[in-house]
Order: structure tokens, then sequence, then C-alpha cells
């Protein structure tokens, strides 16, 4: 997701997010908890679910979470899709690329 598209983030948003566990990364579901500016960045609080990839609804997740994270590391979800839409690229790391300077 692009800083631009910040914006349009409201607090029950489902979205996907990259979280890295063990050395992999991954996308992962979530929903929005929160927004917030540190140091002039937007940083977003997300509550996200693991789960073995073939699993269905009705099973407990691996893992749950609540992450602050980057913009970059979210990506619009809809749910209707059913995982359809889940991004298929990794994300630049913060180190290689550090973020510009925005505000909600």
């Amino acid at each position: 997701m692009r800083s631009g598209q910040v914006q349009s983030l409201k607090v029950g948003a489902t979205v996907w997010i990259w979280v890295v566990r063990l050395g992999r990364g991954r996308w992962w579901p979530g929903t929005v908890e929160g927004l917030r500016t540190v140091e002039n960045k937007t940083r977003v609080v997300v509550r996200f679910e693991c789960r073995m990839a073939n699993d269905r609804d009705g099973t407990p997740p691996v893992m749950v979470g609540i992450t602050t994270a980057a913009v970059r590391y979210l990506e619009p979800r809809d749910v209707n899709l059913m995982g359809v839409d889940q991004p298929r690229y990794t994300p630049v790391s913060l180190l290689e690329l550090p973020e510009e300077s925005d505000s909600v």
C-alpha cells in the first residue's frame, strides 16, 4: 500500500499484512485496530491471524497477534473474495529503502 492510500484506512478495515516469522515472510489476513504517527511516519496497528495453508475458517488459528506495521507492509483486503486477492509480491525492506515522512 502506498502512503497516499493511508487516508482510506479506518479502524475495522480488513487488510493483508506482511508478517515475517521464523525467517520467512508471508501475507496474512488482518484487521486495522488503530492508526498512529511516529516521527512523521504513519504506523498502523493490526490484529492478524496465521493459519495453516489448507485450514478452513472453522479451525482455530495457529497464531494470533497484534503488531504495528509500516504502510508498505499492508494491502487492502476483500473478505468476500476468500483469499483470491492475497498479494503475490515481497515488499521492500525498510532497511533497503527508508520510508518518506507523511501524516494521517
